[in-house]
């Protein structure tokens, strides 16, 4: 969606809402299309220090913006330079949380999948198994090292790009012991003009 102001406004808002139920610790970052940090918030509140030097002291978002859901942001004194798409990322450093009281036995196999089917990470027979997992996910993902034991499934996914839910999938000889299911972030993004 596109947001267009007339030059010399005082300021405009970059409207995104959510419905979902957001944690305390997530991270809520505005970037545009340079990558530049136009606006972070982190761990409760806004991080002015990580912004970039071109939106400083210019950006602002919602006082309870995790409890609405609306992480619109507001940019002021916009101008013709402010002419961009902007991205609006939520996540939670990348992990996926899946933890069982199940005790597995060493000849489980365990997957992650992403939407699409691709396999995001392949654990078998007591040890990850890099060749099995998409092109995509190559050197992206980790699996805690004693995963059979302590039952802790969750996955760390480096870079995080995107919205997904991602599965994780127990099987044993072909059948499936156990499955779970995990939204990680969502995303807004819409170009923005001024006239």
């Amino acid at each position: 969606s596109g947001v267009e102001v007339k030059s010399g406004v005082e300021s405009v808002q970059l409207p995104f809402i959510t419905t979902a139920d957001l944690p305390g610790d997530v991270t809520v970052e505005w970037k545009d299309w340079k990558n530049r940090k136009v606006h972070v918030y982190q761990d409760g509140s806004d991080r002015p220090e990580e912004q970039d030097e071109f939106y400083r002291n210019r950006t602002e978002m919602k006082e309870d913006l995790l409890r609405t859901g609306d992480l619109s942001l507001t940019l002021k004194h916009p101008t013709v330079r402010d002419t961009n798409t902007f991205t609006c990322r939520v996540y939670k450093e990348g992990r996926l949380p899946f933890i069982t009281t199940a005790d597995l036995p060493g000849d489980v196999t365990v997957k992650w999948k992403d939407w699409n089917y691709r396999k995001v990470h392949v654990y078998q027979d007591g040890s990850d198994r890099p060749e099995e997992q998409d092109e995509f996910y190559k050197n992206k993902t980790e699996m805690k090292k004693d995963l059979l034991r302590t039952g802790d499934l969750s996955l760390t996914l480096k870079h995080p790009t995107g919205r997904d839910t991602f599965t994780c999938g127990v099987f044993r000889e072909g059948r499936v012991l156990m499955e779970k299911q995990v939204k990680l972030w969502v995303k807004g993004q819409f170009s923005f003009y001024v006239k």
